[in-house]
C-alpha cells in the first residue's frame, strides 16, 4: 500500500519523514484477540505519522562512521490490541557538538 501513500509528497520541498518499513498504523479492529486484524470498513493506511523539517532530519541522522544507525521510526504495541490506531514513535540519539 506504500505506493498508494502520496499526501505528503507536495510537501517534499518543505517536510519529510523516515522511511516507512512499518505495517498501516490504521485501521484496527478493537478486538483483543486479533490485534493484527484491520476493519472491513477502511483501506488500511498510515494516518500517524511523525514529519519534520529537512533540518531536522539532517541532525537526527547525523552520525560518525563508527556509530551503528540511531533512528527508529516504528509503531509501538505491534501484537497489542490498542483500539483502532497503533501509534507511532521516532527514536534517535542526537549528539551535542561537546559529546
Amino acid at each position: 500500500l506504500l505506493k498508494y501513500d502520496k499526501e505528503i509528497t507536495s510537501f517534499h520541498d518543505v517536510i519529510r519523514e523516515e522511511d516507512i518499513t512499518f505495517p498501516p498504523s490504521y485501521p484496527y479492529i478493537e478486538d483483543s484477540n486479533q490485534p493484527k486484524q484491520y476493519m472491513n470498513t477502511r483501506c488500511p493506511a498510515w494516518c500517524d505519522r511523525i514529519l519534520m523539517s529537512h533540518t531536522a532530519h539532517d541532525l537526527i541522522n547525523r552520525r560518525d562512521d563508527d556509530d551503528a544507525q540511531s533512528v527508529v521510526y516504528n509503531t509501538i504495541g505491534p501484537n497489542v490490541c490498542m483500539g483502532d490506531h497503533k501509534p507511532v514513535f521516532l527514536s534517535f540519539l542526537l549528539k551535542t557538538n561537546n559529546h
